[in-house]
């Protein structure tokens, strides 16, 4: 049987997906320390050189990672809102921390110290803030607060989710996500409660 050829089994951005793919499976794996294109290139059954005919580079690779993580969230949070009504601000809680537990790898990527440096941080931030401003406005409306208070309680409520979903994907929490997401919305409720910091 003739072996199918690299350009035959990946066509139509068909490579470009299956890269990515194997690099968050790694991630999973081995987490991001231990992450290269050659290892990428071994686990999808391709030439070394093949993954920078569209990556040129690992760092390069991390980004695009981590700017569809943080459009996808961002998503998250705007249809949560826009379905909950009168709640919104909980329902956001809940659908980030959902998102962070159904893509581990892909969350890893986006608040990796590596994404932290630049120039990736210039590149990510822009989007990273319009998914915060998402929260800004919830609690700001829900709240009923100045910009100032609004802003502040916005920054606890983000700092407690990602806290939850580090802590609870490294193993250190011994809570259920039942229990995680009943802590969260104590949380949120509580801060917002208390946003008059003045």
């Amino acid at each position: 049987m003739k072996k199918t050829s690299e350009a035959a089994r990946y066509h139509h951005g068909d490579l470009r997906r299956a890269i990515v793919e194997g690099a968050l499976e790694l991630i999973a794996e081995a987490g991001i320390a231990n992450l290269s294109l050659r290892a990428i290139s071994r686990k999808i059954g391709v030439t070394t050189a093949a993954p920078y005919h569209h990556f040129k580079d690992r760092g390069e690779l991390l980004e695009e990672i981590a700017l569809g993580g943080f459009e996808e969230l961002m998503k998250r949070l705007i249809a949560a809102r826009d379905g909950d009504k009168g709640v919104e601000l909980e329902a956001e809680a809940l659908a980030y921390l959902r998102f962070a537990w159904e893509n581990a790898a892909i969350y890893a990527v986006m608040f990796s110290g590596e994404m932290a440096e630049q120039p990736y941080c210039a590149r990510l931030k822009p989007v990273a803030d319009r998914s915060f401003a998402v929260v800004l406005e919830s609690v700001a409306r829900v709240g009923k607060l100045g910009w100032q208070a609004s802003a502040e309680t916005a920054l606890c409520v983000w700092a407690m989710l990602h806290g939850l979903a580090v802590l609870g994907q490294s193993g250190l929490l011994q809570e259920t996500r039942a229990e995680q997401e009943r802590i969260a919305l104590a949380g949120v409720r509580s801060m917002v409660k208390a946003g008059n910091w003045e």
